[in-house]
């Protein structure tokens, strides 16, 4: 613990006194150790106050950056490092929320790794899980700065493209899953590829953002049921809340 030398003046004013025992409590308050002597100038005792100033501000900015880490940790995703479910869907719900507000178009690309779990019995869970930071890497490369991209669980992932007019979503779900679809990793010698299965839903404000989200999840596993896995179709929007 820092230690944080007091002295006090010899004094027998109470006015005095009483503010030398509102400056030991707030040492107390911040566990601060304090040692005590005597004081013959005033100018000691101002910069006795702004050493304290100073010593509670340096701890509350520590406390703020510890407070700060402890919730990005918890809407993180360990492996990937990718936004996990509970931060992306706050992320999603602030964005149909301000879409809805400034009356402005988005997207959400619902990405699901292909024959993950072949992989896993195959090689051992170390491979998976060098795909999935793989995949986590080669998508977040893949979007803009702007975008958001998050681990829903096991081999799925998702990418909310704010601002991005809905015309634009056949062609990002293709170019992404095209990324995704042409990499592969080198696991002890030996290539894995991997392989996508892309869905995608729009917003503009008049959706709720757990619709968006069923809708682009429903999108992607009508890809993962057609034998050409093509995303030959227009996106549907995302049913209106009435």
């Amino acid at each position: 613990m820092q230690k944080t030398n007091v002295d006090l003046r010899s004094s027998s004013d109470e006015d005095f006194l009483r503010d030398v025992e509102a400056v030991m409590a707030h040492l107390r308050s911040v566990g601060a150790k304090y040692f005590i002597g005597a004081i013959h100038e005033e100018e000691e005792v101002l910069d006795l106050a702004l050493d304290i100033a100073e010593e509670a501000r340096k701890r509350m900015h520590a406390q703020k950056q510890r407070i700060s880490h402890l919730e990005e940790l918890s809407v993180t995703d360990e492996m990937t490092g990718a936004l996990n479910r509970r931060g992306f869907e706050a992320r999603l719900r602030e964005e149909v929320s301000r879409a809805a507000r400034h009356g402005e178009e988005g997207l959400l690309i619902y990405v699901d790794l292909n024959r993950f779990k072949p992989i896993n019995d195959t090689y051992g869970h170390a491979a998976g899980d060098e795909v999935l930071r793989h995949a986590a890497t080669l998508i977040t490369r893949a979007v803009r700065d702007t975008d958001v991209v998050g681990r829903l669980g096991g081999d799925e992932f998702a990418v909310l493209m704010p601002r991005t007019p809905h015309l634009h979503a056949l062609a990002r779900a293709r170019e992404l899953r095209s990324v995704l679809n042409s990499a592969y990793i080198t696991w002890q010698g030996e290539a894995i590829a991997l392989s996508a299965s892309v869905g995608v839903s729009t917003y503009s404000g008049t959706e709720t953002w757990e619709v968006v989200l069923s809708l682009a999840d429903q999108d992607m596993y009508l890809e993962k049921s057609c034998a050409s896995g093509s995303i030959a179709r227009l996106p549907h929007r995302a049913a209106s809340v009435s």
